[in-house]
């Protein structure tokens, strides 16, 4: 093996064990760089009450994310900038109606996000123990590490009620002593130590312009390719982007360094000192499983109508609420609620839907076969006709003279009329033999529409006495 790679080797047990004894101890690691060569791309853990999940550790939301470059403009008051796309990132500041923003993508999901370069409100979070400050003169350390907790002539100013002391009166202009440093969202609302989105990372011999400190960390001025978040719903796209617009943006931006507001925290008390974070250590894995019900909607969502089964999300979604304290994860959760309860509506209209048209498609067949009974043709019911009884006398017809079987004979009734016509049908009978005879017939009577005259099939014959 060669020199090279044992050195590689012992680079790897070396950050392993280190990291492995800071977990054991349960110390926060530090936000500065990650350690040199094959370790580098390790993850450090966070304070256990940090504020909000990081990258390394929340999954992001389901969205789809578009490169933009234009200029927005805010359509609300008090809207909040936040450290990330999503509800749950904390919030960094607030922007107002007609204030101008730079937007640089869109995300879009369950919600809608614009990713903005910061505005003046927006500063930025770093390790002390990576910035050498470079006005040693000016009353400031001029080297960091064990001496940036120094404090010279400019300290700084009185904490007002509420406020995280450490604001200076005026900027200071520092260099990056490390690589690989991580520079996190600052936050009106959340103290450093609990703000865990990082933004970018500097590298050594990068200037840095700090505007105050707070605990171990120095506030600065956002750096370049640091961005926040809005909401899509507040922001009107305005134009294209010119060099001129960004001049003039990043001009007020540069303005505002050091003239903002201080940081303000929930948990601040009058004077400066803060009472601790506020965030308990639940937070984090409660924004992990709103993050997780997300994705679980949006994926559910994406299948077909048929498929979909909220029920097990609602599930997750009650038990998240009943759980959950920090006031954004509440805040999340019940937009979310919102987002959750549309799905399951409109899965029910869909359902009703379905059961109506099954209902519609068997009254219609019921409707098809009723229609073929009705055009079927009905068999014609024969009725047998009734046999009747003719008395009288039989003789010849003077119309109906030719000879068959089928030759028609009058039937003379007492009264010397024609009662109707004869013709044998039964078997053996000859109404030829009977002319001049007084006879009873017996057979069905029909009516002759042609010569409109009833007509007799004589099935039986019986004579009759001669004498009246």
């Amino acid at each position: 093996m060669s020199g090279q790679t044992m050195n590689k080797v012992a680079q790897w047990v070396l950050a392993i064990a280190v990291f492995s004894a800071a977990v054991a101890a349960g110390q926060p690691a530090t936000s500065g760089p990650a350690p040199a060569g094959p370790a580098a791309g390790m993850t450090q853990p966070l304070s256990p009450s940090v504020a909000a999940p990081s990258s390394a550790t929340a999954p992001a939301p389901p969205s789809v994310a578009a490169s933009v470059l234009y200029v927005g403009r805010i359509t609300g008051n008090g809207v909040y900038i936040r450290s990330g796309p999503a509800e749950v990132y904390y919030e960094v500041a607030q922007a107002n109606k007609g204030q101008t923003v730079i937007v640089r993508e869109e995300r879009r999901g369950v919600n809608n996000w614009a990713r903005i370069d910061p505005t003046p409100e927006c500063f930025s979070w770093i390790a002390k123990e990576y910035v050498r400050l470079e006005t040693a003169g000016a009353g400031r350390p001029a080297a960091g590490g064990a001496e940036a907790g120094r404090t010279e002539p400019n300290a700084a100013r009185p904490a007002a009620a509420g406020e995280l002391s450490g604001t200076w009166k005026k900027p200071v202009p520092g260099v990056v002593i490390g690589n690989n440093v991580r520079v996190r969202a600052g936050s009106r609302r959340v103290p450093p130590v609990n703000a865990s989105q990082v933004q970018v990372r500097l590298q050594e011999g990068e200037s840095v312009q700090v505007l105050g400190e707070q605990d171990n960390f120095y506030k600065i001025a956002c750096p370049a390719g640091a961005s926040f978040w809005v909401s899509l719903d507040y922001v009107a796209r305005q134009g294209a982007l010119t060099p001129e617009i960004e001049a003039q943006v990043r001009a007020q931006a540069s303005t505002a360094v050091g003239e903002t507001a201080v940081v303000r925290s929930e948990g601040a008390a009058p004077g400066g000192t803060t009472t601790g974070p506020t965030t308990t250590p639940s937070a984090s894995a409660d924004r992990v499983e709103y993050e997780r019900i997300v994705q679980l909607l949006a994926a559910e969502r994406d299948k077909p109508m048929a498929q979909q089964d909220f029920a097990p999300i609602r599930a997750r979604y009650e038990a998240l609420r009943q759980k959950a304290q920090s006031p954004s994860v509440v805040k999340a959760v019940d937009s979310l609620e919102k987002h959750l309860a549309r799905c399951e509506t409109a899965q029910d209209i869909w359902k009703t839907s379905q059961r109506q048209d099954e209902q519609l498609q068997q009254t219609l067949a019921r409707i098809d076969q009723q229609l073929q009974l009705l055009a079927a043709p009905q068999p014609v019911e024969t009725r047998k006709p009734l046999d009747v009884t003719v008395q009288g006398r039989i003789a010849e017809s003077a119309v109906f003279t030719n000879p068959g079987p089928d030759r028609r004979y009058l039937v003379i009734g007492d009264d010397e009329k024609i009662a109707c016509y004869a013709v044998a049908t039964g078997p053996g009978i000859d109404l030829s033999r009977w002319v001049g005879q007084r006879v009873s017939l017996t057979g069905p009577l029909d009516y002759d529409g042609f010569s409109r005259a009833k007509v007799l099939r004589v099935l039986s014959l019986a004579e009759m006495a001669t004498g009246r």
